[in-house]
């Protein structure tokens, strides 16, 4: 896999975007918060692909005790920077980093676009592995082309929810939830916060391209 995940297309297109910082400030968070929840009970998560640790910073305000590893040696340094539990390591190789169990839940945000389709179904199985039994998985994807999605070439899947889905119950997880939500539209911002986000969350039910996955784990599965 490329280091990173396109830590290059962040740098020089996302970061230095006025709209895209305003997009974060006003709709992140909070968009992020309707599934941070669904951990409020697990006593130990694990964020992969944690990037700069916006999903654990949550999870530390929420009282959620929460370990995070990513690819790119600048943002588990920028993670460690803020006082999170991170280390720098490849996500398709789990087990060399933590234990069989060890977790109770696991959130996986943006990083199956990334994969070919055998890179994903052997991410599954290593989520499966670390997962404690009846423990939660919670992922999010882009399952719909953009404009921006192709303008990073480390993005490398599209794949529809029945296949995903498909793939985490063959890897030993039960579906509990599925969430869509709309790729940020930049009219919003132009309207109040709160107005904004309902808007936003209304298209997201019929121009949905982010997909939100919860499951639950069943069964073992032995690694590919």
């Amino acid at each position: 896999m490329e280091e990173g995940y396109g830590l290059n297309y962040v740098k020089t297109y996302v970061l230095n975007q006025p709209l895209s910082r305003n997009v974060k400030k006003k709709y992140y968070y909070k968009q992020e918060r309707k599934y941070i929840s669904y951990f409020k009970n697990c006593r130990s998560v694990l964020d992969v692909a944690c990037g700069e640790g916006t999903n654990l910073l949550l999870m530390k305000k929420n009282g959620i005790n929460a370990r995070g590893i990513d690819l790119t040696p600048e943002f588990a340094k920028e993670c460690r920077s803020k006082g999170l539990n991170v280390i720098q390591g490849d996500a398709l190789q789990l087990n060399k980093y933590f234990k069989k169990g060890e977790f109770d839940g696991i959130l996986c945000s943006f990083l199956v676009e990334h994969l070919t389709k055998n890179q994903i179904k052997a991410l599954f199985k290593e989520m499966n592995a670390l997962l404690a039994q009846d423990g939660l998985l919670t992922i999010n994807y882009v399952k719909r082309f953009y404009k921006r999605f192709q303008e990073d070439p480390t993005h490398k899947t599209i794949l529809p929810e029945w296949e995903i889905i498909n793939m985490l119950i063959a890897a030993g997880f039960k579906i509990t939830k599925v969430d869509n939500e709309v790729y940020y539209f930049k009219g919003c911002l132009l309207l109040p916060t709160r107005i904004g986000f309902a808007v936003q969350s209304f298209l997201g039910k019929y121009f949905s391209g982010l997909a939100i996955i919860h499951a639950r784990k069943i069964a073992q599965v032995n690694k590919i």
